[in-house]
């Protein structure tokens, strides 16, 4: 049977746009709406095997401070109603708060977003974030990750927030070195670990000691792997490729082999071309961007996703 996407709106004329919008892009989904959470409770006792994700109204005829009891109630229920695995459920509102933001996610939402009023072309932008939000929450659900895990839950709290327009850097630099703290630090033998290190006199996001036996990760791996997080706007170019290249180069008498450069916006085609180019056995440069660390993020096995990425863009060039 097809998989779901339930809409969850009081208004009719939402409804049909959801629905439509969301059935030119998700053609293999059946798009099933209901105008109250009283119905969408009574669709998901005999259906919440076959949600992927719900799409909801936060205030549906009340008003926006009963709003967020109103999402509260309904995570926790459909919770509660679903044993099987994770449904994401993303928020729509035309009421922006941060506040009332970061609550619906501490309580367990995938996302939220808000409605623009006025021009088509926030119409637009709205909408691509839409189906974007909705892409990835489906990815979510085929996930086999526990999600209930505290530290599972951590990781995709920080996801969103990062996904989330952060104009300050720092705060932005830090949240993201959090996250691939928790990712690369929770992977199996990778749990002894150092982060914002001076190693001979040079700073690094994070140090890793390889304790995989396997044959991939102790040929690849070596004893030290390295990890640097960029979150700038501009990708980072081949001197950056460089630079980090001599850090795992001027480490090769302690086994280090390997260095992973995550870029949220990606990298230039300097930086790729140069990671691609050099030997092997010269240490290899493994790039991440966005969609990769969301790949990542909800992989089954990180460790072997890590490896597939280096075998594919660093060893089979």
């Amino acid at each position: 049977m097809r998989r779901i996407i339930l809409v969850i709106d009081d208004l009719e004329s939402n409804r049909d746009i959801y629905s439509e919008l969301l059935e030119s892009k998700f053609k293999k989904f059946k798009v099933k709406t209901v105008e109250s959470i009283d119905n969408a409770y009574d669709f998901l006792k005999e259906n919440s095997h076959l949600v992927s994700t719900i799409l909801t109204d936060m205030n549906m005829n009340q008003n926006p401070k009963e709003g967020l009891k109103f999402i509260e109630s309904m995570v926790r229920k459909i919770n509660q109603t679903n044993n099987e695995s994770i449904i994401p459920i993303i928020v729509v509102t035309a009421y922006e708060n941060k506040e009332i933001e970061r609550k619906c996610i501490k309580f367990g939402c995938f996302d939220f977003l808000v409605k623009p009023y006025l021009s088509s072309e926030e119409v637009k932008i709205f909408q691509e974030e839409l189906l974007k939000s909705v892409t990835n929450a489906v990815e979510l659900s085929k996930s086999k990750r526990n999600w209930q895990l505290p530290i599972e839950r951590l990781i995709l709290e920080n996801w969103i927030e990062l996904s989330k327009e952060i104009k300050d850097s720092i705060v932005k630099g830090k949240l993201l070195e959090e996250l691939v703290e928790d990712i690369f630090g929770n992977i199996s033998d990778w749990n002894r670990y150092k982060t914002n290190v001076i190693y001979e006199y040079e700073e690094i996001d994070m140090l890793i000691f390889n304790h995989k036996t396997d044959n991939f990760w102790s040929r690849y791996g070596g004893d030290i792997i390295l990890v640097e997080c960029k979150n700038w706007k501009d990708r980072p170019q081949r001197s950056v490729f460089d630079a980090f290249h001599g850090m795992i180069t001027r480490r090769k008498q302690d086994g280090c082999r390997l260095g992973f450069v995550i870029s949220l916006n990606g990298f230039t085609k300097g930086f790729v071309k140069a990671s691609k180019q050099v030997p092997t056995t010269e240490g290899i440069v493994a790039c991440l961007d966005g969609n990769d660390l969301w790949q990542l993020i909800i992989s089954d096995d990180r460790s072997k996703f890590l490896e597939q990425i280096i075998v594919n863009r660093n060893i089979m060039k």
